[in-house]
């Protein structure tokens, strides 16, 4: 073939392979379809530490030693101060002694019992905290003092039924610099040649609307056991503004029991979750996940947790090779947190993890490690930190993109969450939380065309509501 026929041969060629190698938005469709599962685990985060600053928000006082009480073990406001500090400090059951000694000394401190029923109630012992609820009754309390005793026992009320129910709401906005994930060199390569990005392939920022909500049923064993089934489902979605083909959204459920002891937790679960990629299905996932919480003292605790699941990607007018990604996924994790003081907690977690895919090129294994921080603040406040750092091993080369070289995935990502109770507002919207959101992502690739980073920003509206059934 001369050199004329050769070059027109490829001219013709080259448009249509690369076309073939390089969708029309420039996209890592396996990071996409991790998404969904990302920002629901983060909201999750989220809801626990709002929850923790509600209760930090109302045993805020000042910090009292046992030293300061046994040098006047009679004064009473010094032992309720102590009794405080105990349930910042996390020893609800130091907590408990502390107030019972006081009430045995003095049964008329109505105040110190009302504060003795809520502590019962946070170590869920919820007959006694009931007696003492019950015991103020003829009281002559404060309006405030009446209203929270009141309160306490509809939650017992509630939470005593055999089936209760809980959830959540949420909406907002999210803005990523680089939804695209275009590659940081505005080049792209396929069949080992490297093109400039032309077109939609470019970096393009977007905005999106953010609606979820979860519920979950539990239903103990027996009357006061705290071993219980549960039955969980999420819905999560993230509309687009501009890049539509890309909007995401899931639908999830597990079912599984809680099995406790006084320092120990296992959780085995079944669950499913249906990804969808532009309204239309793109992953399906089934498996199972087992995971157990130990409390190793009252500031330091660990978890382990290995999960199963059995991908099948579907096929879409935006991924036609997508049934290639279809195999197993594996996830292994062991987890140490630390609590310094009564406001600060830290987590460290290292995990492996592997993925089998119809492809080898789809195909990889992956070690993680990640740092979380709690902090929180007053008036019920919270911040979240996080930094996570995972290597991603693919076990073939890629023939459309560069058929020499297998891809090796280096992924840092931060963030930064600050959680702001409605209660600052108005105290009628006590199970309001606004949260404001930072994440930096940075994923360097020995392939260009997965080499980016990305900026995003969201802001969201969380409603916490919760009903007992029967």
């Amino acid at each position: 073939m001369d050199n004329k026929k050769y070059s027109g041969v490829c001219s013709f060629l080259f448009p249509v392979l690369f076309s073939l190698a390089v969708p029309a938005q420039a996209v890592d469709l396996g990071a996409e379809a991790q998404k969904p599962a990302e920002a629901i685990t983060q909201g999750g985060e989220a809801a626990l530490a709002a929850e923790q600053a509600r209760a930090a928000a109302a045993d805020e006082g000042e910090d009292v030693n046992f030293s300061d009480v046994m040098a006047n073990p009679d004064d009473p406001a010094l032992n309720y101060k102590y009794a405080r500090t105990q349930v910042r400090r996390g020893d609800l059951k130091g907590a408990a002694a502390t107030l019972e000694r006081m009430l045995m000394i003095n049964p008329a401190l109505d105040d110190i019992r009302l504060f003795h029923a809520a502590v019962l109630y946070r170590m869920d012992d919820l007959g006694e905290s009931k007696a003492e609820l019950e015991t103020l009754k003829g009281a002559s309390l404060p309006p405030a003092l009446r209203a929270e005793a009141d309160n306490y026992l509809k939650m017992i009320a509630r939470r005593s039924r055999l089936l209760t129910a809980s959830g959540s709401f949420t909406v907002g906005a999210s803005y990523d610099s680089n939804r695209n994930s275009a590659p940081a060199s505005d080049e792209v390569m396929a069949l080992g040649s490297v093109f400039p990005l032309t077109g939609l392939n470019k970096r393009r920022g977007d905005a999106s609307l953010i609606t979820a909500a979860n519920a979950e049923l539990k239903r103990p064993f027996a009357a006061n056991s705290k071993n219980e089934l549960f039955l969980s489902g999420v819905y999560y979605r993230a509309d687009q503004r501009n890049l539509t083909d890309i909007s995401l959204g899931a639908l999830s459920a597990a079912a599984g029991v809680r099995l406790r002891s006084p320092r120990t937790t296992l959780t085995p679960k079944l669950v499913y979750d249906n990804v969808y990629l532009d309204n239309s299905s793109f992953l399906q996932n089934a498996g199972a996940s087992l995971r157990l919480d130990r409390r190793l003292s009252w500031n330091y605790s660990a978890y382990a947790e290995a999960r199963f699941l059995d991908q099948k990607f579907i096929v879409t007018p935006e991924a036609a090779a997508n049934w290639q990604r279809t195999g197993s996924q594996q996830y292994y994790a062991l987890g140490l947190s630390r609590i310094f003081g009564p406001s600060s907690q830290l987590e460290a977690e290292v995990s492996v993890g592997a993925k089998d895919a119809r492809k080898g090129y789809y195909a990889y294994d992956t070690l993680g490690a990640s740092l979380r921080h709690s902090w929180l603040l007053s008036r019920g406040m919270f911040l979240l930190t996080s930094a996570q750092l995972s290597r991603d091993a693919y076990r073939r080369a890629d023939a459309l993109v560069d058929p020499g070289t297998r891809r090796r995935d280096t992924i840092m990502k931060g963030s930064l969450t600050l959680g702001l109770p409605g209660s600052l507002a108005a105290k009628s919207l006590k199970n309001l939380t606004v949260t404001l959101g930072y994440e930096h992502l940075r994923d360097s690739s020995n392939i260009t065309n997965y080499t980016y980073n990305s900026d995003k920003g969201t802001l969201l509206f969380n409603y916490k509501w919760e009903a007992g059934i029967w």
